[in-house]
């Protein structure tokens, strides 16, 4: 074995640990990315939470293909006969569900 091939067999694993270091880094970043994107889905938009949720309390994957586009449809919910407080009665409460937030409008009769 001469010089000329060691100096060959050193530079080949050089270069093979500088490209497997490289692919490594490059692993990492798109794992945390990926691993980012899924925090901020669970945590911060509200679908996400509830198909979470529902993970959590069956731990089957398919949870994830919930449709969560109900949950956000308004609902009249009709009052007969009508709820009576002070001079005014309510008859009718529309209700409409923005994520955690539930916003109602109502109808009343004098």
């Amino acid at each position: 074995m001469t010089l000329k091939t060691l100096l060959i067999i050193l530079l080949a694993l050089v270069i093979g640990i500088i490209f497997l270091k490289a692919l490594r880094m490059l692993l990492s970043i798109a794992l945390t990315i990926v691993l980012a994107y899924f925090i901020y889905y669970t945590l911060f938009t509200y679908p996400g939470a509830v198909k979470f949720g529902v993970f959590r309390q069956t731990l089957d994957l398919s949870s994830y293909k919930i449709d969560t586009s109900e949950y956000d449809k308004a609902k009249l919910y009709k009052i007969d006969p009508g709820l009576k407080i002070g001079k005014d009665t309510i008859s009718a409460i529309n209700c409409e569900k923005n994520g955690p937030l539930i916003i109602c409008e109502v109808e009343e009769k004098e």
